[in-house]
């Protein structure tokens, strides 16, 4: 009997369980019919400013991919130039500069 009574609690929890998620569900089958209703009555439709964002999302992902082609571009040149001012360090001879003693 003990083993029907537990397995009889964990069926009637399933259940519980189950109709809870079916009754989420069904709510929110009910508020996605609303919203669909609200925006048929009042003529408003986002599906052209859901694109053009989507568009804008496009083209700012394509001038960010060539700002850090850039930035990379201009690493590189700095670092050229850094060893290119190092270079010229090395090469001077501040021995005959006064000001430098």
């Amino acid at each position: 009997m003990d083993w029907l009574k537990g397995k009889l609690g964990q069926v009637i929890a399933v259940a519980a369980l189950v109709s809870t998620i079916a009754g989420f569900g069904y709510a929110g089958a009910g508020y996605v019919a609303r919203l669909e209703a609200v925006e048929k009555k009042s003529g408003v439709s986002y599906a052209s400013q859901l694109k053009a964002l989507d568009n804008m999302d496009n083209s700012l992902t394509q001038d960010i991919i060539i700002l850090r082609g850039e930035i990379k571009t201009l690493r590189n040149e700095l670092d050229i130039l850094s060893n290119q001012v190092l270079r010229i360090e090395n090469k001077q001879d501040d021995t005959g500069n006064p000001l430098t003693q």
